[in-house]
């Protein structure tokens, strides 16, 4: 009986850092080839930051990565073990800078509600820091 071929899932990606992004945005990119295959990495993008005024621009990219995980391990162990190795922290402040932030935008053509986020992303073409990279 020949061997069954996992199924890859296609998980469209947005990525921002305003701490050190030259070096943060490729690193968590090398970082998610570890988790599938990346099939198409953007251009970067730099956006003015939300929040109080003087806090760093954010360079963004967008990133499709082929992967065998489910949306909830994409995000629960690779992207959470990504951002906690880059440094990234968790405060009240959701403007505050981070070296990297990575969200799943689109997973396949599912609907799915991981957290307090849906995918896909209701937002994605309100915020142009997300829309033009994808």
């Amino acid at each position: 009986m020949p061997e069954a071929v996992p199924t890859l899932n296609q998980a469209l990606l947005s990525l921002g850092a305003n701490i050190a992004p030259e070096r943060n945005l490729p690193a968590a990119v090398r970082a998610l080839a570890g988790y599938g295959q990346l099939v198409r990495v953007s251009h970067v993008w730099e956006s003015p930051p939300f929040g109080p005024p003087g806090r760093p621009a954010f360079l963004n990219a967008a990133a499709w990565l082929e992967t065998p995980l489910s949306a909830h391990e994409l995000k629960e162990s690779a992207i959470a073990a990504i951002e906690a190795a880059l440094g990234r922290g968790r405060s009240g402040d959701r403007f505050a800078p981070r070296p990297i932030d990575i969200d799943i935008c689109f997973f396949n053509s599912e609907i799915i509600r991981l957290g307090r986020r849906r995918i896909p992303d209701p937002d994605v073409l309100a915020r142009p820091f997300v829309a033009i990279p994808l």
